[in-house]
């Protein structure tokens, strides 16, 4: 039996009457007697499984009783005929949804010393932000979207130094992109993405330290955790794909450039040479990927 979870419904018509007008929302639906496995998804998390109405009138309302009664099917009858309306509605809906969320963490594995490799389940934290997206789907193929998150990760590894940033904190993140399905074989795409860089730890250098008449070596001892902060991340990715059915199989052929124009990675510090006592820092560059897959419906 599939159950909507309250608070996620309860938004899910906040938004629809934002877009569309109350008069427009059933806040309440009938029952329905179909399987759903969504069903089993709501049982693992919140969630809200909602329909958008497919009308009543063919094309922009002024149909004939044929056409009216194609709209007014539901999916999986065979006189079915999705109406194309519903392709502006469906993706403003989408555009103005919003996921916060936090979350409370306990019993986290603390590494209580390097050398004996010894664990304990003493770390505690919380982890709280949001997510926005905001997508549209255009004429003639095009579709674009931005993305926006906050994330604040806080770890305490309870052995009296304190709270520091947990090692995936990206505190905020941005991306624009967009597609362009030129015809059914071929479709270009391109994202950009800006993130603040992720925390790396604190440290000082200890020079000689082999001793007298020894080879000169440094040493890099760790002060803090995750103190530090490296310069912002900031990428752009370029896609083609070339699609061919053959058969009842479609070969899809991609080329992916990955960080176009080298921008840093912001993954914080870069690799320490003990010979010079010096941090190398990881310059970005461009990675192509050239892939095929291969893609069938069942």
């Amino acid at each position: 039996m599939l159950v909507n979870t309250a608070a996620e419904t309860e938004l899910a018509r906040q938004v629809g009457t934002e877009l569309l007008g109350a008069e427009r929302v059933t806040r309440q639906g009938r029952p329905l007697t179909g399987s759903e496995d969504f069903a089993f998804m709501l049982e693992h998390c919140p969630g809200s499984y909602f329909m958008i109405g497919n009308g009543t009138f063919g094309g922009a309302g002024e149909g004939t009783s044929d056409s009216a009664a194609a709209h007014a099917c539901m999916v999986h009858n065979p006189g079915y005929d999705f109406n194309d309306n519903n392709v502006a509605v469906g993706s403003a809906y989408w555009s103005l949804l919003v996921e916060p969320y936090y979350q409370r963490l306990d019993n986290l594995i603390v590494e209580q010393s390097r050398t004996s490799g010894r664990v304990t389940n003493d770390g505690e934290g919380t982890n709280r932000g949001l997510d926005v997206v905001l997508s549209r789907r255009f004429a003639d193929g095009w579709f674009g979207n931005v993305v926006y998150a906050f994330n604040e990760a806080r770890l305490d590894d309870n052995d009296g130094l304190g709270e520091y940033d947990a090692d995936f904190n990206r505190e905020h993140f941005f991306s624009i992109g967009g597609s362009w399905e030129i015809d059914e074989r071929w479709k270009v795409g391109a994202r950009w993405k800006w993130a603040t860089a992720r925390p790396s730890d604190d440290f000082v250098i200890n020079q000689d330290v082999l001793g007298p008449g020894r080879p000169l070596r440094y040493s890099k001892e760790l002060t803090q955790r995750n103190a530090l902060r490296g310069d912002d991340y900031h990428s752009l990715n370029i896609r083609v794909d070339y699609r061919r059915p053959i058969g009842p199989v479609d070969l899809v052929l991609f080329v992916d450039i990955i960080n176009v124009y080298g921008g840093p990675e912001g993954g914080g510090a870069g690799e320490f040479d003990p010979r010079r006592g010096v941090i190398i820092e990881d310059d970005g560059e461009a990675f192509p990927i050239i892939g095929l897959i291969f893609e069938r419906a069942w």
